[in-house]
């Protein structure tokens, strides 16, 4: 069952509606009056509360903060998830700008989300490094953009479909090498 339900999640990609309209569909509940409201109410007021920074990720953030290096965020998701997993990591003060794909309307990988947040950082792409573990959002999208990407391997199979990365990384910590 955990597999059933990990592989119809998507790797999260899945809009939570549809994930819990098919879980009701094919999988026995043990509350059976449960309703996909009552699930989704529990994930988007729930599922925050778990967000916990991946090791290392808060000595980088102050390691490229104390070297006056701007800090944005682009996520796609639900403006209220999002927002609350940054409040919860306790780390939106160490970000200049942070942008979310519901708030401004458009997806990674589309450019225009990355766009969005060169603009509001009023940086050029160039100048740009965009990290980020998705092949095809963050990686191929920050490239389109015009942006240096690096590839923090591990969490997802890279796309054979997609050029190779020029930077890769297995842990947060190795960006530390590149901004000395």
């Amino acid at each position: 069952m955990k597999e059933y339900i990990r592989t119809a999640d998507r790797d999260g990609y899945r809009s939570k509606r549809e994930l819990y309209e098919d879980l009701k569909r094919h999988l026995n509940m043990k509350q059976e009056h449960t309703t996909i409201e009552d699930m989704l109410h529990f994930w988007f007021s729930e599922f925050p509360k778990c967000t916990e920074l991946m090791e290392g990720a808060q000595d980088v953030i102050e390691h490229l903060k104390s070297k006056q290096i701007k800090l944005g965020i682009i996520t796609n998701g639900a403006v209220h998830t999002q927002h609350a997993k940054i409040d919860q990591a306790g780390i939106r003060p160490y970000f200049d700008c942070i942008v979310v794909s519901d708030e401004v309307g458009v997806k990674k990988p589309d450019r225009q989300i990355f766009d969005i947040a060169l603009e509001r950082l009023n940086i050029h792409p160039q100048q740009t490094w965009y990290v980020g573990d998705h092949p095809r959002n963050d990686v191929h999208g920050a490239r389109e953009a015009g942006l240096q990407a690096v590839w923090l391997e591990g969490f997802m199979e890279w796309d054979a479909a997609i050029e190779p990365p020029e930077y890769v990384i297995t842990h947060l910590k190795q960006l530390q090498s590149y901004f000395k």
